[in-house]
């Protein structure tokens, strides 16, 4: 089991309770940016922080604390069939890249009106995964932005993203729990937390969950976010 098959609900990882914060008040004051870049190490749950806001944004009757789960936009989205949401991960024939000509398709799905309620979300996991000729394609959608589009940004090396990207972003930063919060939380999974696991995995929570699921420490460094 990888990082990213791990599934965990980000409003139950107190690492990430601030930039959870920090998105409820964008949502509820009707001032979200067009673009976030969320970074940090990999196994801290960011994919899991924006798929969240990605929910949110989508949701037809979001609640306090975040989609509602059972509206049509929120089933559709939980059935991976919402088709104002626009997923890009690595292609495995170009190298692991997000390619050219993914951003170039991505960038005109964005130039048409939603289908559903009023937004479009886009999210790259990893961004750093782009080509330069990708990230070149991503700098003219950031530079033209669409008034209903929403760019989500995952990055675990956010300094391979070229700073004229980021300098287009909202950033939020996860950071690293200290090892008094990550037992907690673990053992509130169900993992059985010795000192080995915590610096195997380097104090990244899901890193730990999907080392203690696959139990083998060989494939460690070989997971991702």
């Amino acid at each position: 089991m990888s990082e990213a098959t791990v599934r965990a609900d980000v409003r139950q990882m107190p690492w990430l309770a601030s930039l959870l914060d920090q998105c409820q008040r964008m949502l509820r004051q009707a001032r979200v940016p067009h673009a976030l870049s969320i970074e940090g190490p990999a196994g801290l749950g960011k994919t899991a922080l924006a798929e969240h806001l990605q929910a949110w944004l989508l949701c037809a009757q979001p609640v306090g604390h975040g989609p509602c789960g059972h509206c049509a936009e929120c089933q559709l989205l939980a059935a991976g069939h919402h088709p104002d949401l626009i997923r890009q991960d690595p292609d495995s024939k170009s190298g692991r890249q997000i390619t050219v000509d993914a951003v170039r398709a991505l960038r005109d799905r964005l130039t048409l009106r939603p289908q559903r309620q009023g937004r479009q979300v886009a999210l790259l996991v990893p961004a750093e995964a782009m080509n330069e000729s990708a990230a070149n394609a991503l700098l003219k959608t950031l530079e033209e932005p669409s008034a209903d589009a929403h760019l989500l940004l995952v990055t675990h090396q956010p300094a391979r993203l070229p700073i004229t990207i980021l300098s287009r972003c909202v950033r939020l930063t996860a950071s690293v729990p200290d090892d008094a919060v990550q037992r907690t939380w673990l053992e509130a999974q169900g993992v059985t937390v010795d000192e080995v696991l915590l610096q195997q995995t380097s104090g990244r929570p899901l890193r730990a969950l999907a080392a203690q699921a696959q139990s083998l420490p060989a494939q460690w460094s070989q997971l991702q976010s």
